[in-house]
C-alpha cells in the first residue's frame, strides 16, 4: 500500500490513522461482495442467484472503483498542497 500511497511512506504519514482505517474499510467492502457473489455463482446452481450475483458484483466493482478515484484525488491534492509530486499516484 506505501507504494500506492507515498512509494517510501512519505505520504502516508500525512495521512491520519483514521483515515487510513476508513480506507482500508472502504476498499474492503466492495472487494469482500465481490469475492462472496463470485464464490456463489461457482458453488450454486441457484438460478436467482445467478440472475442477480452479477449486477450485484458489477455494483460492488463501481463502489471499490469510487473508493479508488477517490483516494488517488484526496492524494494529487494532498501533493499539491506540499508541493511535493509523486510519480505512482496517476489519475
Amino acid at each position: 500500500m506505501n507504494d500506492v500511497i507515498g512509494g517510501e511512506g512519505d505520504q502516508t504519514s500525512q495521512l491520519s490513522d483514521e483515515e487510513l482505517s476508513r480506507l482500508a474499510h472502504d476498499l474492503k467492502t466492495p472487494l469482500a461482495m465481490i469475492v462472496g457473489y463470485a464464490e456463489l455463482l461457482d458453488t450454486r446452481d441457484d438460478e436467482e442467484i445467478r440472475r442477480e450475483a452479477p449486477q450485484l458484483i458489477m455494483q460492488a466493482a463501481e463502489r471499490l472503483s469510487s473508493a479508488l478515484d477517490q483516494l488517488l484525488e484526496s492524494l494529487e491534492a494532498e501533493a499539491a498542497e506540499t508541493g511535493s509530486s509523486n510519480q505512482n499516484v496517476e489519475p
